[in-house]
Parts: structure tokens; sequence; C-alpha cells
């Protein structure tokens, strides 16, 4: 099985996985996978797509046009698959929570079955937090200096979404998802208000 090249983007609350495997020729047999936040194992992943059934190109294409994604398996290069919270059984609200996600995508071209898969975080509320207490510490006083539980709320949440972003990159799932919670916790006010004693 050869690598695949997808690039994974946010785009106004949406998850936009752009083909840019080097190869023109139009994809097969594509199954999209995908795991949501504290599901990382193999059974918990959820197919949101599947066209290996054995079927020719127009019957794969509407396979993926009725399941409402505008991806082209002839001209894999147009439109990116994107995927929005509707299209995930296992997303009961209307906006995709934050958290670590895994992408999967197999897919065919030229006799040769690609694999992409790939971790990613998604903290739009917990980076929304951040940046609204760090305008509010900004405007609070001209001394900063007395806005000292405010600066440390904020070197918190920086440096657990720093460190949840190298958890990802060394493949320790686990630790990034603690330190998303960790997050949460500040942001909200739930169970704390510092990381010391966070559950």
């Amino acid at each position: 099985m050869a690598t695949g090249y997808w690039r994974i983007k946010v785009v106004g609350g949406v998850f936009q996985l752009q083909d840019h495997t080097p190869n023109a020729t139009a994809r097969e047999d594509l199954l999209l996978k995908v795991n949501t936040p504290n599901r990382h194992t193999v059974p918990e992943e959820e197919t949101l797509l599947d066209t290996s059934t054995g079927v020719d190109a127009a019957a794969e294409q509407l396979i993926v046009s009725n399941a409402g994604y505008n991806y082209v398996l002839a001209q894999p290069w147009g439109n990116p698959l994107e995927i929005t919270p509707s299209k995930v059984p296992s997303i009961t609200t209307s906006t995709f929570p934050d958290g670590l996600y895994r992408f999967q995508v197999d897919y065919s071209f030229g006799g040769t079955t690609y694999s992409f898969d790939e971790y990613t975080l998604y903290l739009a509320t917990i980076d929304t937090c951040i940046s609204t207490k760090l305008d509010t510490y900004l405007a609070s006083s001209c001394d900063k200096c007395k806005e000292t539980q405010q600066l440390q709320t904020l070197q918190e949440l920086v440096s657990l979404r720093t460190g949840a972003q190298l958890d990802v990159n060394a493949a320790r799932y686990t630790a990034a998802e603690r330190k998303v919670t960790l997050m949460s916790n500040i942001c909200t006010g739930s169970s704390c208000t510092c990381i010391c004693g966070c559950s």
C-alpha cells in the first residue's frame, strides 16, 4: 500500500480534505473514515463514505454525490472532500466539538492502493477562549503587574495548546486529549480554575 497525500484544512467549521497526491488519474474504491474526539481505537472509527463495492466509475461517483460530497473522483484536484458535523453520526451538535480527530482515506488508481491516515487538533472554542482572555487582559489595566492571575491563565492555556500539538506530532494521542480536556476546563470554569487538580 502506498502513501496518499492529502491536506486537512478547516474552513468555517468544516473539515476540508484536499487530495494532493501528485497524479490526476481518476480515483477508485474510495473509503473515508473518521475517529472523533476520545474515539481513537479502530472499532470506534466511523465510515463516512465507501465506494469500494466493485461497481463501475459512474456508480462510484453516484455514491459520492448521493452522500452529499462535491468531490469528483475523475477530477481529484477540483473540490475537497468537505466533512460537516451532520455527516458524522457520532456528532450530535451543529458544530464539531474541540478535540483530536483522525481522518483515514483509502483509494486506488493505476492498480495501486493508497492510504492517508492523519490526526489533527480542532480547537475552535479553545482558540476563541484564548483570544477573548488575551483581549480582556490587554484591555484590563495600564498596570499589567496587577493582572497576574489573568496572565497565568493565558500562559497555562497557550502552554497546554502547544503541548497538545507536540503530543500529536509525536503520536501521543492520549496525552493530547488530556490537554484538550484541561484547556476546556480552564475556558469553561468546569472542574477547576487552573491546571492543578483538573480532571
